[in-house]
């Protein structure tokens, strides 16, 4: 912006307004209060890493300060200061509760958001507009983080996947299928997928049309942008459960 109206402008000078406005951020969001969730799966580890990473992504005004099997609850609630528990496991508790998904889908991440604004009102919606909008709370580039979100990312597509074309083949084709996937989502992150020759050289028939973009819209709702040339080659799997 500023190369716009200035001739010249020196590192330092770009330096400092950068500064000005990390001071500016940290000093806002310290302001703003976060919701304290513990979350409750099967045994407490395991995929709920995980799913701290991706609900903490998705609505940037929850703390997941713990996560406990459901055995834990009471006696984790008694150490932190627990505002919401959300579980994979129906809960008694006095304190305000949302059931999941084993792997949040995005009902779930939608009921905690609105629980989230029902405890803290537009406070919450306020703190995540703006890391929201200014993509502030990127899960972080390395080499672990990276391999947790790239799992995750594969078991969501191949449960949405199963979802719309369940399997009718055997077992060997269901364990190819998901690897499949998984390699599929490991090269998308990595910029390695299929060079779009193999698009231009396939053969479309009118039976493959409504299935594509089944496919398509599965991906684009995991914000998987993939080469057309994936998609032909995971309709190869799915055509064959047909």
């Amino acid at each position: 912006m500023i190369k716009q109206h200035v001739f010249i402008t020196q590192d330092s000078f770009i330096s400092l307004i950068v500064l000005h406005f990390l001071v500016s951020y940290e000093n806002t969001f310290k302001t703003k209060r976060k919701v304290r969730v513990l979350y409750v799966c099967s045994t407490g580890r395991g995929v709920a890493r995980l799913i701290k990473n991706r609900v903490e992504r998705e609505i940037p005004a929850v703390d997941i300060v713990s996560y406990c099997s459901l055995l834990e609850v009471e006696e984790i609630c008694q150490v932190e200061e627990v505002d919401m528990i959300v579980s994979v496991f129906p809960v008694e508790t006095t304190i305000p509760v949302v059931v999941v998904e084993p792997l949040p889908v995005k009902r779930d991440i939608e009921e905690i958001r609105e629980q989230v604004r029902m405890i803290i009102g537009l406070e919450g919606d306020e703190t995540n507009q703006l890391l929201e909008n200014h993509d502030l709370n990127t899960v972080s580039h390395d080499s672990e983080s990276i391999s947790q979100e790239i799992i995750l990312k594969g078991f969501e597509l191949v449960h949405a996947l199963l979802e719309v074309f369940p399997i009718e083949s055997e077992e060997n084709w269901k364990n190819a299928f998901m690897m499949h996937v998984f390699l599929m989502v490991h090269r998308y992150y990595f910029d390695k997928q299929y060079d779009q020759y193999l698009y231009a050289n396939y053969q479309m028939i009118d039976s493959d049309e409504d299935m594509i973009n089944k496919v398509q819209s599965i991906l684009k709702d995991k914000d998987l942008h993939v080469h057309d040339a994936e998609v032909i080659t995971l309709l190869q799997y799915l055509k064959k459960w047909k």
